[in-house]
């Protein structure tokens, strides 16, 4: 209304200027006193065209009226037509007031409210000096904005309007003119004298109209309104009618009676009783889900007495719905404290279902609620309320109960007394359910506390306590409140301590941990916006889900600080963090002329980074803005071998920032920080960059020079390019529109160089290359010269980068690459060259290749192997490696890859004879999963010392390469010799062994590719790790395995089986004796029993027995048993005798002390044998002249000698000849049809015959 009223003001303003200034000064005078005299705070009115100040007819052509957020009243075409000589008479008569267009374009920025008056005060229309009437006010266009009503609204309004003697009236009619039906008529009159009031307001409007839009009546009906009465205040009745779509929605009537009489002149105030009565059915008028609360029978009753003097008492009062019902009583004392109330409330459904409450936004449902507030001064002043709510209902909440009890006092205040409230009261939540999991699991289930407050009368409020608990968590606020005309000056204590923080964790989105407090104290003005404010806060054991950060933190921590804001500025001082990783230090100033800022942080333990970092770490930093707007920047960083400063000044923002900026650092070892980058570092750099540019804009132009020692990034091969000292420099800049450059950019060091030059705006880009390494002998001694790789890239919009790459190198290397690459990463590219195999000998040492790998290959997608499409082709190929005695020659084929795996078909010779060929697919990514064949065909495996054999069959490599891949296969061994060496003792004695004793580099290569420490020994074994390959190969040799040497000569026959896994082979199975014989001194022992295996190193284990009677009846037993290369030999007797004396009786059939001097001798011989130290003998070398696998001499009892030849004429098909010296003879043939059955068959020259089949097996 008060906008309402300073709008007709201004109508008037004109003629009132007029009639009270008849001057000369002119109408720009009048017009900047009337807006100067009707602006105020927030309120700027502005004049414009103001013409006729001296006339009876006035215009104006404009007038504005705006607030801080600028106009929002705007009216046009102003015409007042008025009575300069009724002012004589001390009227103010208007005939005519009209505008041509009046726009609202929305409500204006309130400013602060009157407080209403303690006392009651009797309603009068105000005592004018002079009469006014305005015969007719016009608007041909009203404007209102949809920031008024809720929609735009143009209207056309008349009226008139008259205030004479204290007898006012009012006709005003408004009509819609866009298009909406919709008109507005008051009819209003009172007069002081008689205190007569008379009013008719009706207000009829179409669908979709201005009021049911308001009132947010579904569907928007068409409304009517109707208020009438027209009676003295002292017997006035007023009755109120609503409709909609013309049926009548709510009815009642309000009453106003005065007790007793009064003479006209008297202006005692009266006291007045009233009441009122509303009843209808809300439904149509609400909507639908809200029914059940209405019901179709909604009253409100009311009545009371205003009394004179102030006091009010509400004496009975009563709201009622189907599941609402609020009633009770209040009364108020003359200062507007409460004397007594008595209100009691209850929602609920008699039938015990939920009731919707008629709320907007989500839907809320509550299962019961009960309210209850009581206090009456005449019984003393304590007053008590309870809240209870049961069962409260919204999608993304739900509270099974929450209660609310306590009370308190109230002292009213009366004259000098002093009012006071204190306030008292508990509350209880609980059954708390959040749809929000990050909020369900902050707040928990159960919320608690109590609230302790008091206001006092002309004091501030003071909050004695607020406290809430809930799971984990326990917080207080204790505050002084005062008043607006203090600012709400607020002072506070704010406390709390949470046993876990990761009850907070979703709420964050980190991962939290710990257990904290924290304390906040000080002043809060929010009207001033100033505050002085103390914060303390301690952890313990602080995680916040930042690996890097989270060592840092934990232990105890504290965090200290003040906070300041008033007139002079902004102030954080005595900024102090302590944790267990932690010390931070630092202040803070603003003011409206500049700033000023210092942090020190300190890590002392950098090993709680877990990064392979120790010691110290600090950074100081400083920034100060000066009365000019610049900033001057500091900083120093230093740590392990690492120092680096940085200072820069920052101009203001008249100068777009203006900067300029130098940083120096020097790092003498990179070593600990490997650790930072999950590479091994070494080596030292310094660092100097120094540039200006413009912040605003980011152009900038910059000059980086370093240099380098021995720096190595974790790559062995980019580490030796970069040996020695170096240096790189660049020319680095950004202009205005955004084109980054970096020119001259060069690389030294003695053995790597390169130039590059990059431009790029951003929409297109270009770059050259060119790299030098000076000797490729650095990494591969078989080869020398340079390696060159020159190459250019362009872009342009978003267009891929497209490239052309060629480099060339000793042996015949180039290569070249052409095509484009994405931003993405997506590649389309053509790669061809060829290279000798030499270069990969540094990755695979002791092994060496050779040979030639020709590639035409094309990558297509993302950047990966898996790319990649085409052959690689291998030719000329060998590779040797020292440990296996032989090498593969002749290697060729070719490695096709496509889709991410690489299709090899290569094959080989051995040296020693034989070939192989090695097929199948392997994937090139992840963990390399390969499906490979591996054919042997008689390939010669050979131990000069110990065996020699052929070997044939197909091995499997199935699984991922990188570990865990089954190897699987049979193997079939072709003839094999074991031999048995001689003791490596010779007559001289055992040769020492060999000590190198500061080998020069070479030398120690060769010992490691040959398996040899500078010791002249294998390295010491070391436990297999990883995950192994699992096996299942299976070894077969039926027979032919020989086993000769210090007098055996024995033939064997098996399988074994290879199972496990590489890390723990586990070997079944052995290899069976299958004939053969022990020869000591012309003796002979036909072996009876015996078997070979292998042992966990694989060398092959013996064990073979000959039993034979002697000539003194002894049961002997001869057992070679052992690891092949050094078996032992011992005699068992039965009865049981010495060795030696065994020996003895073997060889010579006495015992020991019976034999001669010559026997003697032929018994050490023996034990020589027997100890490895003889050798085949003559016999062994014509065995081996004749190609003969078994050949023997023999005597029998009777003197009679005999020669016994064998040879195997298949695989499976053994014979031997004996021929006598009593010209006896025999033959005899074994046939091997199965490993368990066998034929055998024999001839004699004495004619005697002899076939049959046999069936044996070992268990």
């Amino acid at each position: 209304m008060r906008w309402i009223a300073l709008i007709g003001l201004l109508s008037l303003a004109p003629g009132l200027a007029t009639a009270q200034d008849v001057s000369d000064d002119g109408p720009g005078f009048l017009a900047e006193l009337i807006q100067d005299s009707l602006s105020g705070a927030g309120r700027d009115v502005r004049i414009e065209g103001f013409e006729g100040a001296l006339s009876a007819q006035a215009t104006l052509d404009k007038m504005t009226i705006a607030d801080d957020n600028g106009i929002w009243f705007t009216m046009q075409d102003v015409t007042l037509d008025w009575s300069r000589s009724a002012l004589l008479s001390g009227r103010i008569e208007v005939e005519t007031l009209s505008a041509k267009s009046i726009e609202m374009t929305r409500l204006p920025q309130t400013g602060q409210t009157d407080a209403p008056s303690a006392a009651a005060e009797p309603f009068s229309l105000p005592e004018l000096p002079v009469s006014v009437e305005i015969g007719e006010i016009t608007a041909d266009e009203i404007a209102l904005g949809a920031g008024v009503l809720g929609q735009p609204l143009a209207v056309s309004f008349a009226a008139s309007l008259s205030l004479i003697d204290g007898a006012g009236s009012a006709d005003i009619q408004a009509l819609r003119i866009d298009g909406q039906d919709g008109r507005f008529d008051i009819d209003a009159s009172y007069d002081n004298a008689t205190e007569t009031l008379a009013i008719l307001l009706t207000l009829d409007e179409g669908a979709n109209g201005i009021a049911a839009t308001l009132l947010n009546i579904p569907d928007t009906p068409a409304l009517a309104l109707r208020v009438q009465g027209d009676a003295p205040l002292s017997d006035f009745t007023a009755n109120l009618s609503l409709a909609t779509q013309g049926v009548e929605r709510l009815s009642g009537q309000f009453q106003l009676t005065t007790a007793g009489t009064r003479e006209a002149d008297d202006a005692t105030p009266v006291d007045r009783d009233f009441s009122t009565t509303l009843r209808g059915d809300l439904t149509p008028l609400v909507a639908d889900e809200f029914d059940a609360f209405f019901g179709t029978a909604s009253t409100l009753t009311a009545q009371g007495t205003a009394f004179g003097d102030g006091r009010l008492d509400l004496t009975a009062f009563d709201l009622a719905t189907r599941s609402l019902g609020i009633s009770g009583a209040l009364t108020l004392g003359t200062e507007g404290w409460p004397e007594a109330f008595d209100i009691t409330g209850q929602i609920g459904d008699r039938r015990g279902t939920p009731v919707r409450l008629p709320l907007g936004g989500a839907e809320t449902t509550v299962s019961a609620m009960d309210l209850s507030l009581r206090f009456d001064a005449a019984a003393g002043n304590a007053w008590n309320g309870s809240f209870d709510l049961q069962g409260l209902t919204r999608p993304d909440l739900a509270i099974a109960a929450l209660t609310l009890d306590g009370g308190g006092t109230i002292t009213a205040g009366d004259g000098v007394p002093v009012g006071r409230v204190d306030l008292d009261m508990s509350y209880d939540a609980s059954g708390i359910v959040l749809s929000d999991p990050a909020l369900a699991a902050a707040i928990g289930t159960e919320l608690r506390g109590d609230i302790g407050a008091t206001l006092i009368e002309g004091e501030p409020l003071r909050i004695s306590r607020m406290r809430l608990i809930g799971d984990g968590m326990d917080l207080g606020v204790t505050a002084t409140i005062a008043g607006l005309d203090a600012g709400l000056k607020t002072d506070l204590s704010l406390g709390g301590r949470v046993a876990n923080f990761a009850q907070f964790s979703q709420l964050v989105g980190q991962s939290l941990n710990g257990s904290g407090s924290v304390l906040l104290s000080g002043t809060v003005t929010p009207l001033d916006d100033t505050f002085d404010l103390s914060l303390l806060a301690a952890t313990s054991d602080l995680q916040i889900g930042i690996a890097q950060l989270d060592p840092l933190l934990n232990g105890n921590g504290r965090l200290t600080l003040n906070a300041q804001r008033d007139t002079i500025g902004t102030r954080i001082t005595d900024l102090d963090i302590r944790t267990g990783g932690l010390i931070a230090t630092g202040d803070l100033n603003i003011t409206p002329t500049g700033l000023a800022a210092a942090l020190d942080l300190t890590l002392p333990a950098l090993e709680r980074l877990g990064v392979g970092l120790s010691g110290a770490a600090n950074f100081k930093g400083a920034v100060v803005q000066d009365s000019t707007g610049s900033y001057d920047v500091e900083g120093a960083l230093s740590g392990p071998d690492l120092i680096t400063n940085i200072t820069a000044r920052i101009g203001s923002a008249d100068g777009n920032y203006a900067t300029t900026a130098r940083l120096t650092g020097r790092i003498s070892n990179l070593a600990p920080y490997g650790g930072l980058v999950g590479r091994s570092l070494s080596g030292g750099a310094t660092l100097a960059l120094t540039g200006d540019g413009t912040l605003a804009d980011g152009a900038f132009t910059a000059k980086v020079q370093s240099l380098a020692t021995d720096l190595s990034l974790g790559l062995p091969a980019l580490a030796t390019a970069m040996r020695g000292t170096g240096s790189l420099r660049a020319d680095v800049t950004r202009s205005a529109d955004g084109r980054i450059g970096v020119q001259d950019l060069q690389l030294k060091f003695p053995n790597l160089t390169g130039t590059a030059g990059i431009s790029t705006d951003g929409a297109s880009s270009d770059a050259v290359f060119d790299l030098r390494l000076a000797d490729i002998a650095l990494f591969t001694p078989e080869f020398n010269g340079p390696v060159t790789a020159i190459g250019t890239a362009t872009q342009s919009g978003t267009s891929p980068w497209r490239i052309s790459v060629d480099a060339t190198g000793p042996g015949g290397t180039d290569a070249r690459a052409t095509g484009t690459i994405s931003s993405t990463g997506s590649t389309d590219l053509s790669i061809s060259g060829s290279a000798p195999l030499g270069f990969a000998n540094p990755y695979i040492a002791p092994r060496q290749i050779s040979g030639r790998a020709d590639f035409d290959l094309r990558a297509n997608g993302p950047v990966g192997l898996n790319a990649l499409s085409g052959p690689v082709r291998i030719s000329d190929g060998r590779l040797t490696a020292p440990t296996l005695g032989q090498s593969l020659e002749g290697i060729a084929g070719t490695v096709q890859l496509a889709g991410g795996t690489a299709q090899i078909s290569l094959n080989a010779n051995s040296s020693a004879g034989g070939t192989l060929t090695l097929s199948g697919p392997v994937t090139l990514g992840g963990q390399r999963n390969a499906d490979l064949t591996l054919n042997l065909d008689r390939i010669v495996l050979r131990d000069p010392q110990l065996y020699e054999t052929t070997v044939g069959g197909n091995i499997t490599f199935v699984g991922p390469i990188a570990g865990g891949a089954r190897v699987a296969g049979g193997l079939t061994l072709g003839r094999a010799e074991v031999r048995v060496p001689s003791s490596e003792i010779s007559s001289l004695g055992e040769l020492p062994e060999v000590t190198h004793i500061a080998p020069p580099r070479d030398v120690v290569a060769t010992l490691g590719r040959a398996g040899l420490t500078t010791q002249g020994t294998p390295p010491a074994s070391e436990a297999r790790s990883g995950p192994g390959y699992p096996l299942d190969l299976t070894i077969s040799a039926p027979s032919q395995i020989f086993v000769r040497g210090r007098g055996l000569d024995a033939e064997l026959g098996g399988q074994l089986t290879l199972s496990g896994n590489s890390n723990n082979v586990i070997a079944t199975g052995r290899f069976e004796l299958v004939r053969g014989r022990l020869d000591i001194l012309q003796q002979r022992f036909d072996l009876t029993e015996g078997y070979a295996q292998l042992q966990g190193d694989f060398t092959p284990y013996i064990r073979l027995q000959a039993t034979t009677t002697a000539d003194t009846g002894t049961l002997v037993s001869v057992i070679v048993e052992g690891p092949a290369t050094s078996p032992q030999v011992r005699f068992e007797s039965s009865p049981q005798l010495p060795e030696d004396e065994v020996l003895s009786q073997l060889l010579f059939g006495r015992d020991l002390a019976s034999i001669s001097p010559l026997q003697a001798v032929q018994l050490a011989a023996a034990i020589s044998t027997l100890a490895g130290r003889g050798d085949g003998g003559l016999i062994g070398q014509i065995r081996e002249g004749l190609d003969l696998d078994n050949l023997d001499f023999t005597t029998d009892e009777a003197g009679n000698a005999a020669v016994r030849a064998g040879k195997y004429i298949s695989d499976n098909v053994y014979t031997d000849i004996t021929i006598g010296s009593d010209g006896t003879s025999e033959i005899n043939l074994n046939l091997d049809i199965t490993d368990d059955v066998s034929g055998r068959g024999s001839f004699g020259a004495d004619g005697e015959t002899s076939v049959g089949i046999f069936f044996e097996r070992d268990y």
